[in-house]
């Protein structure tokens, strides 16, 4: 086993532990609506920024942990386990199974940031009509995710060349499946607990410090008109108390139910199809 080999295999071990340990405590936690709608517009804006930071800030860890570690220790495992016929083939990805570089790694690990914070700014716009209990919102959150990019993103498509060269395909499918419902469960909790105790855009370090984590979708171009945008949304309507407040609440939430089943439906039709 190489160093590089070694660190990724501690790091992928630490990242996805520390994820699951945080799940587990927090099994129990319950999203906090902010109940803000007959405050002041002013008091509804902070507090729809200082909710959106700390969804995104939930988003970029998570991502950063499990789809960017975590991902990384993924492709090391299978690739380690596909045998020597797999070894220096390309991947999908363009990637050369069995080749570790810091280069590669580094912008893995972004790439998993990434996605991290485009769950989260998911998370944001639909928690209100998602069940209150965070692990469940989380899974439900991971299967629309999963029905959304898994497959479009050649992660669990069928026809890949990954599952043709990486082995066995049972491990494979079964650590990306893992990876997908550990990081809707621990974006969603994360941000469930973080939310409590967030800071308000206030003009102190503090409440400067809690814009940081606008500042990746500002800074790339189109985020500048994103954040103002979901900051509006949620000033316009406040969270309810109830997810099912009124009729449409009810429907809407019903709606999301069906989109994850429908997602993590898909999900496991692939999930059939490459292992057979």
């Amino acid at each position: 086993m190489t160093p590089a080999s070694l660190v990724i295999g501690v790091l992928g071990v630490g990242a996805l532990g520390l994820c699951a340990t945080i799940v587990v405590w927090h099994s129990m936690l319950e999203w906090i609506p902010s109940g803000a709608s007959g405050e002041a517009l002013r008091t509804r804006i902070a507090e729809a920024t200082r909710r959106l930071s700390a969804t995104l800030a939930a988003g970029f860890v998570a991502g950063l942990l499990i789809a960017g570690v975590g991902g990384r220790f993924f492709m090391r495992v299978v690739g380690a386990t596909s045998g020597y016929s797999a070894q220096g083939r390309l991947t999908e990805a363009g990637e050369v199974v069995g080749r570790v570089t810091i280069g590669g790694s580094m912008f893995f690990v972004l790439f998993g940031a990434g996605i991290g914070l485009l769950g989260a700014t998911g998370l944001y716009l639909l928690r209100a009509w998602l069940p209150a209990r965070s692990v469940t919102a989380g899974l439900l959150g991971a299967g629309i995710g999963a029905g959304v990019l898994a497959r479009p993103l050649d992660l669990l498509a069928p026809n890949s060349i990954d599952f043709e060269i990486l082995g066995p395909l049972w491990l494979a499918v079964g650590f990306a499946v893992g990876l997908i419902m550990l990081l809707g469960t621990t974006t969603c909790v994360l941000a469930d607990r973080w939310v409590q105790w967030w800071p308000k855009p206030t003009f102190s370090v503090r409440g400067i410090c809690g814009l940081l984590p606008l500042l990746p979708l500002i800074l790339s171009g189109p985020g500048a008109v994103i954040v103002p945008f979901l900051i509006a949304g949620r000033t316009a309507r406040p969270e309810r108390q109830r997810i099912d407040a009124t009729p449409k609440d009810r429907v809407f939430a019903a709606v999301l139910v069906v989109a994850a089943v429908a997602g993590w439906v898909w999900t496991l039709i692939a999930v059939v199809e490459i292992i057979i």
